[in-house]
């Protein structure tokens, strides 16, 4: 019987740690040049697919949203957007080909 949760409980583990990654054919550096500042989210998923809120910070008093996602491929390269206002601010890669 403690095979079969040990089993179980492994089989799980994989499945979360294979689903954390997104569709990663994606991400590549032709889309992440593609990338513009002002972009909203849904046109940068457009591009690349589902990524991941890494971070968000609200300044209520200013009216300052600033949120941060991440897309990753399994060798580790990834893309890392900020978005200002639902808007890009700003982007960085790193690793990819």
């Amino acid at each position: 019987m403690k095979k079969i949760i040990s089993l179980l409980i492994f089989v799980l583990l994989v499945s979360i740690l294979t689903s954390c990654g997104n569709n990663t054919t994606k991400v590549t550096l032709e889309n992440f040049n593609k990338i513009e500042t002002g972009m909203t989210l849904k046109e940068v998923t457009a591009i690349l697919g589902e990524g991941v809120q890494d971070a968000k910070t609200e300044s209520k008093s200013i009216g300052l949203v600033v949120e941060s996602y991440i897309w990753k491929n399994k060798d580790g390269s990834n893309i890392i957007i900020m978005f200002k206002n639902g808007k890009v601010d700003t982007k960085a890669q790193s690793f990819l080909k």
